[in-house]
């Protein structure tokens, strides 16, 4: 799911909405939660219909941010789905969106890198994928505070990403990275166990 900070709603504000009233955008928390409850319940047709009825809204009221955020969150969906073709061109345009919108440089911009590079990643495009989790890497760690779970994630699938191209020291250098950022304070034991074992497989596939 794409994260937004403060500052991206501020410099959402600032590029200006298409004939809507100032500050109007869609209530993303209730798109999340929605979304969440579909895909629990397996409903992959439902998630797709309610993300297109939210892009539709976003880009009738003007909401440029919450536009890119859609497209953000088809992105995982459609990976998770195994829809490889439909989520790198969600991601791809949310992309275009972005340098469209002015938010290049905000955290969203960044978690649009990743997503789109952990669909790479996914579907057989590792080399594209390290491009863009590099340029995320940029972003995010001049954005965010030392011991921030961003941070964790990023390095996280960077680190697969890395393995997946024969990169195995590098991969274990991320995965080692996400621990130093995880701090035990983001997802305490859950998330020491999935970097663990990203380590792991990574010694085994050397």
């Amino acid at each position: 799911m794409a994260e937004v900070l403060k500052e991206d709603y501020e410099l959402q504000c600032a590029c200006g909405n298409r004939g809507s009233a100032p500050g109007e955008r869609i209530n993303m928390i209730r798109v999340r939660d929605k979304l969440d409850e579909l895909e629990a319940a397996g409903d992959t047709a439902g998630a797709v219909r309610l993300l297109d009825y939210w892009l539709a809204e976003a880009r009738s009221i003007g909401d440029q941010l919450g536009e890119t955020l859609i497209e953000n969150e088809f992105v995982g969906l459609l990976r998770k789905a195994d829809q490889g073709v439909e989520a790198i061109r969600h991601g791809v345009t949310a992309l275009k969106l972005i340098e469209e919108y002015g938010l290049k440089g905000t955290v969203t911009d960044g978690t649009t890198r990743i997503n789109l590079a952990t669909a790479y990643t996914a579907f057989g495009q590792p080399e594209k994928a390290m491009e863009l989790f590099a340029e995320a890497r940029i972003i995010y760690e001049a954005r965010l505070c030392l011991g921030d779970g961003k941070l964790a994630g990023l390095y996280n699938n960077m680190g697969l990403c890395a393995t997946a191209l024969g990169r195995y020291d590098e991969g274990r250098k991320l995965f080692n990275k996400a621990l130093e950022e995880n701090g035990g304070l983001y997802s305490g034991k859950g998330m020491y166990a999935v970097t663990a074992s990203n380590i792991i497989d990574t010694y085994w596939s050397k």
